[in-house]
């Protein structure tokens, strides 16, 4: 009786070979059976969208167009541009009444609204305690985008009082430098409402000149003049031919807010010199 010699490495791969070659042959004919059945119900289904009347509450046209707008809004909401999120819900609540979905977006509008107002306000208070300026002002700008009124108005009133507390702390080291002068023109611009901002906004151009700036661009300048030459050359007017054809400039007046003085500056009942050095 002969005894079969047992099989071999090179057997072995052989019958792996041939396994998998059946599975992919396998896997072949499953594919060509779903495309087979399934690509003349997706061709029978986009006929039919295309055939489908416009009219009616639930026609192809109108769901895209419900779709593209629920996008547009959630996009607005994302990009923090609420007008344009609110105009986006009514005009669909418009084109779609009674719909339970487009219903809902000016409340999930609100929410969203309200839950970002909520970390700006954080966001504030976060860079009032690590003595941030820069980052109170931005965070304070981004939240007058959202609220406005009477608490807008009175959380300008605490935060420009915490501001101007700082940059008369800053003054009184003798040396207005231009940092300051920096800090004092955003706070007059974001809080120009209140008399804080509206006295700073009266005392840039001294502000700026004691730092060795254009009173006007706030650019570098030490001159004498009343400002910087680029400034100058922008504000003169064209000549002007007379009547024997010679030609004379004409010289404006300054305006009272471009004219700059030497009078102490009044920040919030405290009084800084401008600084001789830089006159």
């Amino acid at each position: 009786m002969s005894v079969s010699p047992s099989p071999g490495p090179a057997d072995d791969l052989g019958r792996l070979i041939e396994v998998l070659a059946q599975q992919a042959e396998a896997s072949r004919r499953l594919v060509e059976l779903i495309e087979s059945r399934s690509l003349p119900l997706l061709e029978r289904i986009a006929v039919a969208l295309e055939r489908a009347p416009l009219a009616g509450p639930a026609g192809p046209s109108e769901s895209r167009g419900k779709s593209r707008g629920l996008v547009e809004f959630r996009m607005a909401i994302h990009e923090a541009k609420w007008d344009q999120a609110e105009a986006i819900a009514r005009d669909l609540a418009a084109d779609f009444p009674g719909d339970a979905e487009i219903a809902g977006l000016i409340g999930e509008l609100d929410r969203t609204r309200e839950n970002a107002a909520d970390h700006l306000r954080q966001r504030i208070e976060a860079a009032r305690q690590a003595n941030d300026p820069d980052g109170v002002i931005q965070g304070r700008d981004d939240l007058a985008k959202i609220i406005e009124g009477d608490p807008i108005r009175e959380l300008d009133r605490s935060l420009v009082k915490w501001l101007m507390g700082l940059i008369q702390r800053r003054l009184r080291t003798g040396t207005i430098r231009a940092d300051v002068v920096v800090l004092a023109a955003r706070v007059a611009e974001s809080f120009g409402e209140t008399t804080e901002g509206a006295s700073l906004r009266a005392s840039l151009p001294t502000l700026r000149r004691s730092a060795g700036l254009c009173p006007r661009c706030a650019e570098p300048y030490t001159g004498v003049a009343e400002a910087c030459p680029k400034c100058l050359a922008a504000a003169a007017p064209p000549i002007t031919p007379e009547s024997n054809g010679s030609e004379r400039e004409v010289v404006p007046e300054l305006e009272p807010e471009d004219e700059v003085v030497g009078e102490p500056i009044d920040l919030n009942n405290e009084r800084f010199w401008q600084n001789p050095e830089s006159s």
